[in-house]
């Protein structure tokens, strides 16, 4: 073995067929060949493309088994690389002593008041900062927007001035500081902000102008100290006295919808004599506001009033003298729950002020509001009154209902009746006029039109003969959840006003809007562009896999409008030319077609004077739901591209496939006698057996061919990775040898001929597939050495029977016998936890005497497998025993004068449902062989596995053991609990009980090094820590004093359903040890990361930090938001990015992308190396300085469960997550502005 194999068998535990092809197909010689096979650039990328999903059985790179050798072959690289340069790599970054705030902090959650409460006490401690500091001589004036503060630190003497913001809608107390002398405000600002779910406060500094944080010097222990003041303070005054104070909110409203009830406060600013007694009522508009005069508890009064639709708020501003007084009344309606909330607050300032009006008073108005809107929604209106709001819209979204607006201004016939011909609309500068003709009336009509994307709404307002717009418009506007609303304000004060309208004309006009959106949406762009998906398909994936790889070789045949097709076979793809009938001058192409079965992908790359194109159009089947797509790309680095074909190129081909998956199972599976297998057939759905005695049958098949066919003296031999079996065929008399190969894991068994004269195996191969859901058998020929598939001449007939006689063997067999023969599996387990279950059958591996009588037990640590000697039934017996997490199977192989057998005995976990199962494998191929150990002695292993993972599960422990397992952890997503964790890594307090300041992390090749100090023991830990995102691990190595890694490691696993699982391993043999550290340390430390992943769930702070994403993307496919991403990466300008210059460069793997940033002070031009991760949905941006690549790379993401986007920046290298300093505006306007492109699409 070479020197390159032995470091990937042995130190790398890859799999043999992975090396394998390294070492002779790949011709790998060396270390240094490996280490240098890629750059660092295109490792990950490499590994996975360029070598393991190359090799059978590890194809589906989202499989368990292909993302573990994936990982373990990423890491052995970078061992490779560190081996051959030994050049030391690090940055080192330092925690600060002391307990700083930094880059902020966050309160616990508040419990004892809410949030009205809390924001009523920063407001009384802004005002009044003697009550919770030790100053003096306190002034605190109302300015324009803010408070001017000024106060007497006592301790020192010194004069504090400072300038006060209090922004309401952000949940933000902002105060700046302002110099003595020059009286101006200083850069920096301190913010304390109060958030929601759950409720709790944060402290942070920040630049006042550009919003970035800064580091806050100031000890966390003071800013507790005032923070728990504040608490004591609300919940102390909390809902008091009799008076509104601070503000009031009425309890919940049932019964009745948010539209009514603002409709109903609106209608009371006009009509206040329908809410409570008053006379002499007289309105006047002004701009802005209007100016109301009313007689009331005998007393007249002038007041000018407000509106902001957006957040449901009137504000009341009395006058005196005709001038409006300091404070003003807000009256604001409240969602979720749906409140009615009543305070004063001074209009220069913002801030709340004390109102010593009754409560009762207040909430008196409440009831009125409620009835009112009760009455709204009792009876059918026959005028629009306040407005009307249509019923929610489905099917359609935003974007398609406000695109259909806009339609309908410049074609209005299409909602209204008007004269088609008659109308004229003319772009003016910041709005829209149009001239039309009434069809009930004849009047010829003008009207000023303004649209606002921004707010949803579009206004319209008519115009007076000499095209002078009048004192009221019309408004329609697109609320959230999703419906239409119709109503009429006054053009001046904003107000709306009670609109005669008929009813019906509102409804209509909702009607035909709704109509024309599902017309838009079902009828795209002209134009592929990033891609073009089909309409949900009905038919069988099998069956519409087939009809495209059938299309692909028989376009003629499968209705396109081809002629003169020419195919052929090349190594690794096949060329198709042929005359396109359709296509002026019918013009003759060709292209270079490569199949993709894992991602069921057809790529066609044109070839144009016999040079193949870095073009490739790509025919893809996708699921969930099931639809055709169809798109271009780069084929050097994978980037999507906009295509200018026209649609109509994309849809008569999935039409084309679709009608040959519908005529005939893919165009290769029928019933009628002569058919052909030809691209595959499938079997109808098996149920008279199980998955595992279908295979069972499959393997005896392969070792027992004259049980099933027509054949004599056969001869079977096992080989390394494959079973030679040779037979003669009686009918012809001709001797036929081939080469069967089984992957248990992928469902396939492999058979390839093999060429008698030169032994060597043909380039088809025969694959046998066994599929789940529902359990089924397919057929088909293929390419071995490109994984193409191929036309299949044999008859249907003689595979249905075979597969007949193979099903009719299964289930006749299954179950029968004393004997486990090719495997058994136990009753589905119950009352026991599958994570109980997996560390039982661990801890037997270790402590056989639990499990069973034996005695002599002693292990060995060997490198991927532990090697156990023991006495059992009176017989001393020696075996390797090895094991894979992922898969959760333990295989045990025992020794023959110190060399393993060929045999090995496998004990797999399995779900759905949980049972155990037994079996039996030839170590060298994988297959199955029979096992006549009897079944009650396999199953009452699984007996002794149960009871002791009942035992674990029913006693609390109070050492970990091997293994404990979290609650289910809910309300936050696997990426936050990851980011939590890798967190702890570099800031361990946040987790353990370490001492802050001793905590040092340096970032090496491969892994973390960190130092710290035990808090419990005084002790001075150094360890390794690695961190595998794919896998969902982080290992940590305790080291010596020399900074050795030691035998053991703990291991930190996130599985899903969503858990974090802690034990620890040998660092030697991977298996699990018996860990003695107290229960209570993992269970505090699970709570502590899951506490950490929810701060980063709920926290809005400033910045991006370890990661942010966006809101749900309803209403959008996966497919269409990737699309968007794509676009906006290679046209920012176009996705409503605010750059220019956009410069964009296809390099070898990457594209280079230079662009200026018109937001940012300077304007300065910045360049990124981007690479696109399409399986992972995940586009990587590093940035260029000075012509080198930054080893920092910033994410952008698409996640799944809820569609979303994700952003949050890494290490190139280690793939640690830290802590990204760009304010979280940069990330929402970028979600924003894709979400927006996927709209469009």
């Amino acid at each position: 073995m070479s020197t390159l194999a032995q470091f990937l068998s042995n130190d790398s535990n890859i799999d043999r067929q992975i090396v394998d092809y390294m070492t002779k197909t790949v011709q790998l010689e060396s270390l240094s060949d490996f280490a240098n096979f890629w750059t660092s650039a295109d490792y990950e990328r490499g590994v996975q493309n360029d070598i393991v999903t190359q090799v059978p059985g590890f194809q589906d790179a989202s499989r368990p088994a292909s993302r573990v050798q994936i990982a373990r072959l990423r890491a052995a690289w970078k061992k490779a690389q560190d081996q051959s340069s030994q050049a030391p790599m690090g940055t080192t970054t330092a925690t600060s002593a002391g307990g700083p705030v930094g880059m902020g902090w966050t309160s616990p959650t508040v419990t004892s008041t809410n949030l009205d409460g809390l924001w009523a006490a920063m407001v009384y401690k802004a005002r009044n900062p003697q009550k919770f500091m030790d100053v003096s001589n306190v002034t605190v004036v109302d300015r324009p927007g803010f408070i001017a503060r000024s106060m007497t630190i006592n301790p020192n003497g010194k004069r504090s001035e400072e300038h006060i913001y209090a922004n309401e809608k952000t949940g933000e107390m902002i105060y700046r500081q302002v110099d003595p002398d020059t009286k101006q405000e200083t850069e920096d600002e301190r913010v304390i902000a109060v958030k929601e779910n759950p409720l709790r406060m944060e402290f942070f500094h920040r630049h006042v102008s550009d919003g970035y944080r800064v580091y806050w010097q100031a000890p966390v222990g003071s800013v507790q100290g005032m923070v728990q003041e504040l608490i004591n303070y609300a919940a102390s005054n909390m809902g008091k006295g009799d008076a509104v104070g601070l503000g009031v909110r009425s309890e919940a409203i049932t019964g009745v919808s948010h539209d009514a009830l603002w409709r109903s406060i609106m209608s009371s600013i006009r009509d206040p004599a329908r809410f409570y007694p008053c006379s002499g009522v007289s309105i006047v508009e002004r701009q802005g506001f209007v100016q109301r005069t009313l007689t009331a508890n005998g007393q007249p009064y002038d007041e000018n009033i407000y509106d902001d639709e957006q957040s449901s708020t009137i504000v009341f501003r009395k006058l005196v003298n005709g001038s409006e007084t300091d404070v003003e009344r807000v009256v604001v309606l409240r969602t979720n729950p749906l409140q009615i909330e009543f305070h004063m607050r001074n209009k220069a300032d913002g801030f709340r002020v004390d109102w010593n009006m009754p409560k009762s008073a207040a909430l008196s108005s409440v009831d009125a509001f409620v009835r009112e809107a009760r009455r709204m929604e009792g009876a059918t209106p026959t005028t629009i009154g306040y407005g009307i709001t249509s019923d929610p819209i489905r099917d359609v979204t935003f974007d398609h209902l406000f695109a259909a607006t806009e339609l309908a201004i410049k074609e209005p016939w299409r909602v209204i009746a008007v004269d088609q011909s008659s109308c004229q609309v003319q772009d003016c500068a910041g709005f829209l006029t149009r001239k039309m003709r009434l069809s009930a009336t004849g009047e010829m009509v003008t009207e000023r039109i303004t649209i606002s994307e921004e707010k949803g709404e579009v206004t319209y307002n008519k115009c007076d003969a000499s095209g002078r717009p009048s004192d009221v418009e019309r408004v329609l506007a697109i609320r959230n959840p999703l419906r239409l609303e119709f109503y009429e304000r006054s053009a001046r004060s904003g107000m709306r006003v009670n609109w005669t309208a008929p009813y019906s004309m509102a409804r209509d006009t909702f009607s035909n809007i709704v109509q024309i959106a599902k017309k838009i949406k079902s009828n795209s762009s002209d134009t592929i562009g990033f891609g073009v998906a089909s309409k949900p398909l009905s038919a069988g994936q099998d069956s519409l896999w087939k009809a495209m790889l059938f299309a692909m070789r028989n376009p003629a045949d499968a209705g396109l409008k081809v002629t003169n097709v020419n195919v052929r076979d090349m190594s690794g793809f096949m060329q198709r030319s042929m005359c396109i009938v359709d296509k002026p001058g019918s013009p003759t192409v060709t292209d270079n077609v490569r199949v993709i079965e894992s991602s069921q992908e057809i790529t066609y790359r044109p070839v144009i004077n016999g040079m193949e194109s870095g073009e490739e159009r790509v025919f893809a089947l996708r699921t969930d739901p099931m639809r055709f797509e169809m798109f271009c790309r780069n084929s050097g680095d994978g980037m999507r591209m906009d295509w200018s074909a026209p649609r109509s190129l994309a849809l008569p081909v999935f039409d084309s496939a679709l009608a040959v998956a519908q005529r005939s199972g893919g165009g290769v599976s029928a019933s009628a006698t002569g058919a052909s297998v030809g691209m595959g057939w499938t079997s109808p759905a098996v149920t008279t057996c199980s998955s595992d005695g279908l295979w069972a049958a499959m393997v005896y098949k392969a070792r027992n061919p004259q049980k099933f066919m027509d054949v004599s003296n056969v001869t079977v031999a096992d080989r390394q990775g494959f079973i030679a079996r040779g037979m003669t065929i009686t009918p012809t008399g001709k001797r036929v040898e081939e080469h069967i190969y089984a992957n248990e894991r992928t469902g396939e068994m492999v058979y390839r001929l093999v060429d008698a004269s030169t032994k060597q195996e043909t380039d088809d191969e025969r694959v046998m597939a066994l599929r789940d859901g529902p359990l089924r058998i397919e057929f088909f020929h293929r390419h071995k050495s490109d994984g193409y598939r191929a036309y299949w001449q044999a008859p249907v007939d003689t595979v249905q029977k075979m597969i007949q006689e193979l099903v009719d063997y299964a289930s006749k067999n299954q179950g029968q016998g004393a004997e486990v023969g090719l495997g058994v599996r136990s009753a589905e387990i119950k009352g026991v936890s599958h994570d109980s279950m997996w560390r039982s059958m661990m801890e037997s591996i270790r402590e056989p005497a639990r499990f069973f009588p034996c005695s002599g037990v002693s292990i060995q640590e060997k490198q991927g497998y532990i090697q156990r000697t023991l006495t059992a039934n009176g017989e001393t017996y020696t075996e390797n025993i090895y094991d894979d997490e992922a898969s959760c199977e333990i295989v045990y192989r025992k020794l023959s004068n110190g060399a393993e057998t060929d045999l090995e005995r496998v004990v797999a976990l399995r779900t759905h449902p949980l049972q155990v199962e037994f079996h039996l494998r030839n170590k060298n191929d994988g297959f199955r062989v029979q096992w006549n150990m009897s079944k009650s002695v396999s199953l009452s292993a699984a007996d002794a596995f149960v009871r002791e993972a009942k035992r674990m599960d029913s006693v609390p422990p109070t050492v970990i053991g091997y293994g404990i397992t979290s609650d289910p952890v809910r309300d936050v997503s696997y990426d936050d609990l990851f980011a939590a964790a890798q967190l702890s890594v570099k800031e361990p307090w946040r987790a353990i009980n370490v001492d802050q300041g001793s905590v040092d992390v340096q970032e090496c090749t491969g892994y973390v090094q960190r130092k710290m100090t035990l808090r419990a023991s005084g002790e001075r830990v150094t360890e390794r820590v690695i961190i595998n995102e794919e896998m969902g691990e982080i290992r940590y190595n305790k080291c010596d004093s020399y900074g050795t890694p030691g035998d053991v490691e703990r291991v930190l696993s996130i599985h899903t359903p969503l858990r974090i699982e802690f034990y620890e391993r040998s660092a030697r043999s991977g298996l699990r040890v018996h860990w003695k550290a107290p229960y209570q340390m993992a269970q505090d430390t699970f709570s502590n990361l899951v506490k950490v992943a929810k701060g980063m769930t709920s926290s809005s702070g400033a910045t991006v930090g370890f990661g942010l994403a966006s809101k749900p993307l309803d209403g959008m496919s996966q497919d269409a938001v990737w699309r968007a991403m794509l676009t906006a990466m290679r046209d920012p300008v176009g996705a409503g990015m605010k750059v220019d210059s956009v410069r964009v460069q296809d390099m070898s793997g990457y594209m280079q992308r230079s662009m200026r940033l018109l937001e940012k002070p300077g304007s300065p031009t910045v360049t990124d190396n981007i690479r696109v991760m399409e399986g992972a949905r995940e586009i990587l941006y590093r940035p260029v300085k000075n012509g080198q690549e930054s080893e920092e790379e910033r994410v952008f993401a698409l996640r799944t469960e809820p569609l979303r986007f994700e952003m949050f920046c890494r290490h190139a290298r280690d793939k640690m997550r830290f802590d990204w300093t760009a304010p979280r505006a940069v990330a929402i306007s970028v979600f924003d502005s894709t979400a927006a492109v996927a709209r469009r699409m």
